[in-house]
């Protein structure tokens, strides 16, 4: 069942940014639906509203966001053995998601 949230979205060059509600599916094998706490927009996001890096609109923007995943979806193909690094993991956030393998082939 689709989730119902809440997304700042520009939908054309120059734009205004709205606040819209928009549906995210379950997530898949090796995906992960993360309940978003906070999220910035940052000057990446300004040059996606100014065309700078497409103009293929609309665009959702927004993302360095911290959250706490809600539901994962593992199936042993995913699935690794080992912990990486220290060095590899790219956050606190991210490296639970990363241990288990998710997003790898």
């Amino acid at each position: 069942m689709p989730h119902k949230v809440q997304a700042v979205v520009v939908r054309a060059m120059n734009g205004p940014l709205s606040l819209e509600t928009i549906l995210v599916p379950d997530p898949g094998p090796g995906e992960a639906l993360v309940d978003i706490l906070t999220c910035g927009v940052c000057h990446t996001d300004l040059h996606y509203q100014k065309g700078g890096i497409s103009d293929n609109y609309p665009f959702l923007l927004g993302h360095e966001a911290t959250g706490v995943v809600a539901e994962l979806v593992i199936t042993t193909r995913f699935c690794s053995a080992t912990r990486p690094p220290a060095s590899s993991r790219r956050s606190v956030m991210m490296s639970p998601m990363w241990w288990w393998g998710i997003g790898s082939s």
